[in-house]
């Protein structure tokens, strides 16, 4: 099944109609399918001699697609990933990847080129590599991105990514600009850009239509959730974790930029502002459930819910949940009773038509 083809399937299930900017990335997508097909293909003895005597064969281009929120770069990327019938590929949040370059480069720092050497390691399990939300604000990042994108494609491998902004507008007006542009050529030259603004903002068309705060928490709020899921996302992940700063955390749900967790998995573990903050740049979307209403004998819960709130109205992650009791009665105690007062008001606001088309700040 090709990208297109998935995605038409989706499209007649969801009731939604594609856009011309969407038809243009599924021709791109198709385009890069067949091309990774047919290299895979021709991979073999006479392929790898060519590899030993260092000629180069020739490199297939990504692809990094660029536009404002909810114009489907998340969805498309991850049919194409999900379609693509080929082992040796990689999906990560580019804050992820990253972290993850930076721990690397921790341990092989005693080579004569360690970028080069976690380039290597890579390529070995990865000829396709997916990078959603490529954005580059840090100097660190910055000064490091350069090299490892030249790495990475003089070991073959083939990128699609994408961003809110195009690669000449990436890390505008950072300190040391000049080091960072030879990364804006690379990816010029070893990705088709494609632009997808112009279309339907299909994030926020299905929020608008959908309850944000059920009362009570009981099977049938779950459904709408589960129905809510079932028909605007793809590539499903369910009852699995993911690694915050280090620590394990269970979710019900994660696909593309949307992750389900429980209350208790949130709140009544231990969990930090810097949990929160992660969990922020990495999903658009959080679905919490069971969220139960706190007093005095759950002071520590109540903080952190403070703290969560706070830290997903600030980055505008779009919030859906269920509850046992109304925003208004989720905390009954004087202690904390200033701070709860602004979590409620809040959460009233991020069920607005206005809170849920804002941009996420990642």
């Amino acid at each position: 099944m090709t990208p297109s083809s998935k995605y038409n399937e989706f499209m007649q299930q969801s009731g939604f109609y594609p856009d011309q900017a969407q038809q243009h990335a599924l021709y791109l997508l198709d385009r890069l399918y067949e091309n990774v097909e047919r290299n895979e293909s021709e991979q073999g003895l006479i392929t790898k001699f060519v590899r030993i005597l260092g000629i180069s064969s020739k490199q297939v281009r990504g692809l990094y697609f660029w536009g404002g929120v909810g114009r489907g770069k998340t969805f498309l990327m991850d049919i194409f990933y999900e379609v693509l019938p080929i082992k040796n590929k990689r999906r990560f949040h580019y804050h992820q990847f990253m972290q993850q370059i930076h721990d690397e480069l921790s341990i092989t720092r005693k080579g004569k080129n360690p970028v080069k050497e976690i380039a290597k390691n890579l390529a070995r399990k990865t000829k396709v590599l997916c990078l959603d939300e490529f954005v580059v604000t840090d100097i660190g990042d910055a000064m490091l991105i350069g090299r490892l994108l030249d790495a990475l494609f003089d070991e073959g491998i083939i990128l699609i990514t994408t961003s809110n902004t195009p690669p000449e507008e990436l890390y505008k007006d950072g300190l040391q600009r000049a080091s960072f542009v030879p990364a804006i050529d690379l990816l010029d030259q070893h990705c088709q850009i494609a632009n997808l603004d112009g279309g339907q903002d299909y994030r926020t068309l299905g929020l608008k239509h959908t309850k944000l705060y059920q009362v009570p928490h009981n099977r049938a709020a779950i459904e709408i959730i589960e129905n809510y899921l079932n028909s605007h996302l793809v590539s499903v992940k369910q009852h699995d974790s993911l690694f915050i700063n280090g620590r394990q955390i269970n979710f019900e749900f994660c696909a593309e930029d949307t992750v389900w967790f429980s209350f208790d998995e949130l709140c009544k573990t231990t969990r930090s502002r810097f949990d929160y903050l992660e969990i922020a740049s990495l999903f658009n979307t959080v679905i919490i459930t069971g969220i139960e209403a706190m007093n005095e004998g759950t002071m520590d819960v109540a903080r952190r819910f403070v703290s969560l709130i706070d830290v997903f109205y600030d980055r505008r992650v779009k919030l859906i949940c269920t509850a046992d009791v109304v925003v208004e009665e989720l905390y009954q105690h004087d202690f904390l009773a200033f701070e709860f007062t602004r979590t409620v008001s809040r959460l009233l606001e991020m069920q607005s038509l206005d809170y849920i088309g804002q941009t996420h700040f990642v």
